[in-house]
Parts: structure tokens; sequence; C-alpha cells
């Protein structure tokens, strides 16, 4: 008996060892969730600076903006650095703010907060649809259409109001600077497609691929490296016809026709430059506008009148520095994938280091990149002016890749080190390429900034870097090309 109480004892004994050690480690648990709940708090805390209305501080973290009218139809907002929000089209930067041009159809450019929605004023009542040179408006709106689109119309009859011959793009223009998107939506018509798709598409590719079979015209700004020339290459394979694809310079025609030999399609397709022009004869089922932001350039807004059914077109960047941004939409059909958040959250956009040599002359900038090759990379050497890109390429003992080089692509890849021209800036995509360099560029182009930044975008490398080498005075006057990086989240290290 004594025994088996003692027996009992040593278990009780032994449970409340357990419950203590517990007990114990429970307390610790809660000591480090106190210790965590502190810092985040003392993180909270509103800055000790003097005479702060903490009240007035709390309101503004409510909405951390400031919206500025700029000119009709159009807003500046001016936001604190250290809020993460990306509007529209970063105008300037300063060491604390960004400041940020809004208008009406960055609508449909970028999600916007539902306060900053409301200060642009009701979205426009009603339907306003060109088609079959008609102008087509809702029930009611014919008087008010007629007056404010007059100078594009000639006459009203039972059909609608008929558009002047040659005025359709700059009635649908004018339609999307008023708010509406003039497109009336054409199903892709299941008899114009093939039975089989040799095509297994990304989760984004596959939504763009059903917005395009829904409507029929499409403008997608997918950041470099997401697959839109392979979409764009597959939907060519899926339609049936006769199919069109312009392309800015020969490097990305090089390009494309490898994605179209992939789909055994190029014997289909009529594959040529925005120069061509001339050679664009006839109907198309399908036009594909690549790098598309060159559209509304008065040289090559005539593609506008390209007699096609379907029509798609692809962009990273679909800014303009002439502010046409508008045409590039009613160029090219609805807009999808302007916004790339889900690319960052999904880290399917890798941001490249950036960084901005600054040098007191030209001369210094020739010792920087000497420096700067001494690292063997794959890497793009990007000049503005050809004389400078020969003189470059003879220095260093580089080829020079330009107008005039035939297999450009194939010159790229079998170097380690290239110097190119503008014809690298859009279009073409290495997957080795683990650094580019500029030494030369056009002015304040902010589009061309990103093009050649987002090179990068379309390596498989884990490291890329982006280095600019300027001079001070170029540095104060081109300065506002970083805006389009910055626009996107990515920072530009300064280093004298």
């Amino acid at each position: 008996m004594t025994e088996e109480l003692l027996a009992k004892w040593r278990e009780a004994q032994d449970r409340l060892n357990q419950a203590q050690e517990a007990i114990k480690g429970f307390e610790q648990v809660v000591s480090q969730l106190r210790q965590q709940h502190e810092a985040m708090l003392e993180s909270l805390k509103i800055p000790a600076i003097p005479n702060l209305d903490q009240n007035a501080f709390k309101e503004f973290l409510k909405q951390p903006y400031l919206i500025m009218p700029r000119r009709s139809d159009t807003w500046y907002v001016v936001v604190p650095k250290w809020v993460d929000m990306q509007l529209g089209w970063l105008e300037w930067s300063t060491p604390s703010f960004n400041v940020f041009v809004i208008n009406k159809y960055v609508r449909w450019l970028t999600p916007l907060p539902s306060e900053i929605e409301s200060r642009l004023g009701p979205a426009p009542i009603g339907e306003a649809k060109v088609l079959d040179g008609l102008l087509k408006v809702s029930a009611g709106m014919e008087d008010q259409a007629w007056q404010r689109y007059r100078k594009y119309l000639t006459k009203r009859d039972q059909f609608g109001l008929r558009i002047k011959k040659g005025y359709e793009q700059e009635l649908i223009s004018s339609l999307v600077r008023d708010g509406y998107l003039p497109f009336t939506p054409t199903p892709v018509d299941k008899d114009d497609l093939k039975n089989v798709l040799n095509f297994s598409p990304f989760p984004h590719q596959k939504q763009a691929l059903e917005k395009w079979l829904q409507w029929g015209a499409v403008g997608i700004y997918w950041p470099g490296g997401m697959g839109k020339s392979y979409l764009g290459a597959a939907v060519c394979a899926m339609v049936k016809g006769r199919k069109l694809v312009v392309v800015p310079n020969l490097s990305e025609k090089e390009q494309w026709l490898q994605y179209l030999k992939k789909f055994n399609v190029a014997q289909e397709v009529q594959l040529e430059t925005y120069q061509a022009w001339h050679k664009i004869k006839g109907e198309y089922i399908l036009t594909i506008f690549d790098e598309c932001h060159r559209l509304p350039a008065p040289m090559w807004s005539r593609f506008a009148t390209v007699q096609t059914k379907y029509r798609l077109g692809f962009s990273a960047t679909p800014y303009r520095e002439d502010g046409r941004e508008d045409l590039i939409i009613a160029l090219t059909g609805i807009p999808i994938g302007l916004s790339w958040e889900d690319f960052v959250r999904a880290k399917a956009i890798r941001k490249p280091t950036i960084t901005c040599k600054v040098v007191p002359t030209d001369l210094e900038k020739m010792r920087v990149l000497e420096d700067l090759l001494k690292v063997p990379m794959k890497t793009l050497i990007f000049v503005e002016l050809v004389n400078s890109g020969k003189k470059i390429a003879q220095r260093f003992g580089l080829p020079f890749v330009y107008g005039e080089t035939k297999d450009r692509l194939e010159v790229i890849s079998k170097n380690l080190v290239s110097v190119v021209s503008r014809v690298g800036d859009e279009g073409i995509s290495i997957k080795d390429l683990e650094r580019t360099i500029e030494v030369e560029f056009l002015g304040k182009s902010r589009r061309q900034e990103a093009q050649r930044a987002y090179r990068l975008l379309h390596s498989v490398k884990p490291e890329i870097s982006h280095t600019i080498i300027m001079t001070v005075k170029e540095l104060d006057q081109f300065g506002r090309r970083f805006l389009a990086l910055e626009e996107k989240g990515f920072k530009v290290e300064y280093v004298a």
C-alpha cells in the first residue's frame, strides 16, 4: 500500500515538474510577444517633432497625398516618398516627395484610390463608339455628340453621325480624352481560329488571351520578359488567314522571326518595320503592333488605317514625351496589364541594381567605363551616336551593333560585351544578360531610359545591374530620365 502511494506521489511530482516547465516556456513566449509588441508600438509612435499636431498627423495618415489642379482635366498628386504609391505619370521627384500627373484616361492605365477617383469626376454617361465610318452614341446623346465632335463629322442620317474621311483617328483620340473607350467589342469569331493551340500559357497570358478573344482589340503593357511577343506569335498560330506584325527595327524583326518559326507560322505572317509602310497592302485578319507607343508619332499614325479585323498592341512603356498617350489606346484597344503589382507580388519582376555614376567630363566617362569592363559580365553598352559607338568599340576591341549591322542578335549572343546604338533599346531579349551601361542617351527621354533598363528584365541571371555614366551637366539637364524607373519603384543610387 505504501509503495503504491509512493508511486502515485512520484507520478504527481513528475507531472508537476512538467507543468512547471511548460509554464516557464509559456512565460518566455509571452515575454517575447510583449517585447515584439512594444517594438511595434515604438515603430508606430508619432515622431517627437516640435509643435506637431498629432491629431492632424493622424488625419494625414488617412489620406497621405495632396491633389492640386494642373490644367483643364489634369491634376498633380503630391505623395511623400515613404508612402508606396505609383499613380500615372511621375512628373518630378524631390528627396521627400513624388509628384504625379493624373487625368481621366489614367483610370484605364492604373488602379486609383477611391478618393482620387472621385476627384476626377464621374465617368462618362452612355456610350460613344466608332463603327464603319459612323459615330454611334447612346439614345438621347445625338445632339450633344453632334455639337461636341462637329469638326470630325460630315452629316447626320438614320444610321448615325457620319465621320469625315480621314478623321476617324482624331475622333477616336478625342473620345478617349473625354473618358470613353470608343471600341465596339468584336469577339473573335470561332471560324477564324484553328482547332489546335500548341501553347500552354502562364496565368497572365491566359487572362490576356481571354480578353483578346472577348474584345478582338487589346493593348498589353506587361514588364519586359513577361512573354508579350511569345504570346503574339502564339496568337498568330491560332488565327487563320493573313497576318501582319509591325516592329520598330531589324533587331526586333529577328527576334519575332525566331518566335514565329517556333510556332511554324513564319510563312503566314508579313513581318515589317514601322518604316516599311509602303509594303502594307490589302486586308489582314490580325495586326500586331509591337512597341506600340510608337504609333502616335505623326509619321506612323497612318498605321491606324490598316484594314484589319483584329489587333494587338504590345509595350512595356505606354508613355510619350509629346503627351499623346491617349492615341496609344485609340490605336490598339482595351488596355490591360498596366499595373505591375501582381508581377511584383509574385516576384516575377527582379529589380536590377541601378547606379548613376556622376563624373566631371566626357573623358572621365571612358575611365569609368574601362574600370567597369575589368569585371567580365555579359554586357550591353548603350550609345546614342554612331560615331561614338565606333570609337568605343575600337578603343576596347568590341563589336558595335547599329543600323547597318547584319544578324544583330547573333553578334550580341556570341560576344560577352557589345556596344549598341538605339537599335538595342527596344524588343530584344537576351536571357544571359547581366549588365547594361549607358554612356550616351537621348536627352530627357524617360521611355528610352526605361526601355534600356528593361532589357535586364528578360534575363535569367541572378544578379543584374544597370549603370548610367553621366557628367554633372548631363545629370542637371537630363536627370528627369530616371523618373521612368522611380515610377515603377526602382531605386537609383547616385555615386560621384
